[in-house]
């Protein structure tokens, strides 16, 4: 479904998510790591997650499918919520990525 470079770039985008409120929960960690089996993240992408920058994550996502990036628009929505909490840097991140990487218009 993913390369592995989409792959990273969406470990990426996931914890600029779950990071922008300073902290991140287990229930965060949970839903992100069960996302992440779910479409074959392996070590290997996560490693490679570590290594990329932001702009790099924005710039894969960006020429991804319409479809693909429905789907993460989704998952990151998700992840907003995923701690009981939709903390306002949270959600201000992810509509900065889903601007920067052309996703559709959620709520």
């Amino acid at each position: 479904m993913f390369t592995s470079l989409q792959k990273a770039a969406i470990v990426r985008l996931s914890f600029v998510i779950i990071s922008a409120d300073g902290k991140i929960l287990d229930s965060e960690s949970q839903f992100s790591c069960s996302v992440w089996h779910k479409i074959g993240v392996d070590a290997t992408d996560g490693l490679a997650a570590k290594n990329m920058t932001a702009l790099e994550a924005y710039n894969i996502v960006s020429q991804m499918e319409d479809s693909d990036r429905e789907l993460i628009c989704a998952i990151l929505g998700c992840l907003v919520i995923s701690d009981g909490d939709a903390d306002p840097n949270e959600i201000a991140q992810w509509r900065k990525i889903s601007e920067v990487c052309n996703m559709p218009k959620m709520t």
